[in-house]
């Protein structure tokens, strides 16, 4: 995966996935085109969360294979993976500002990419369109919980993955607020031609953003995921 094109598109095949002496599905046929949105939809303990982790290529699958852009995720090695990744926390250093919270992100020892200055510049474009200017100088704990998601949002984005994968990350907000960063992500991603896989157990926040849903079925004591086209509000 290390040659950029543009858009790529991912693929779930017959995926299985056991830990342990449990079966966490089985059975999973997604694809997600280049640039479009799926949302992974279903109750708690229901296995969207190791879904994603193994379409991120951090878990093994018992059976199939997932591949993006024709590569399969778990032979392609992690910085070659073009990952952006927001968890249901916003994992954000407390004992960085807000910059330096960005800016570690793509300049940090494990996953240097990019000069300092070049960082700076992404930062500087990236602060107005997710609504966080003004804050650079702050602290985690300073922020309001749409704010510290809002961060990690921008942080996913710096480092212009091509697929991004985001695991209920506006879990706890109230409605309105949800509704507004929802509506945020959509138009960031649309924007940016990204893959996106969204999970989430709202039905409301599936139904405005995603271009597909993949739900969560249990059939005979088969735990797989169906996909639909998503009648967006």
């Amino acid at each position: 995966m290390s040659e950029r094109k543009e858009g790529a598109a991912l693929c779930v095949r017959d995926a299985a996935l056991v830990r342990g002496n449990t079966e966490i599905f089985r059975e999973v046929n997604l694809s997600v085109e280049p640039g479009k949105l799926l949302a992974l939809l279903g109750p708690s303990g229901a296995g969207k969360t190791s879904l994603l982790r193994a379409i991120a290529g951090f878990l093994p699958l018992a059976a199939g294979e997932i591949r993006f852009d024709g590569v399969r995720m778990n032979e392609c090695p992690v910085e070659e993976r073009q990952l952006g990744m927001v968890f249901q926390e916003h994992r954000l250093f407390p004992a960085l500002t807000v910059y330096r919270n960005l800016e570690i992100c793509l300049t940090g020892t494990l996953t240097a990419r990019v000069t300092a200055a070049e960082a700076a510049a992404r930062i500087a474009e990236l602060l107005p369109a997710l609504g966080l200017t003004g804050l650079e100088a702050r602290f985690p704990a300073e922020l309001s919980g749409g704010q510290q998601r809002r961060v990690a949002l921008a942080r996913a984005l710096l480092v212009r993955p091509r697929l991004l994968l985001l695991d209920e990350p506006f879990t706890g907000l109230d409605a309105p607020l949800r509704r507004e960063l929802t509506e945020l992500l959509r138009r960031e991603q649309r924007s940016r031609g990204l893959t996106t896989v969204f999970v989430t157990h709202e039905e409301e926040d599936a139904a405005r953003i995603a271009d597909s849903i993949a739900r969560f079925c249990d059939t005979a004591g088969t735990q797989s995921f169906r996909q639909e086209p998503s009648q967006r509000f």
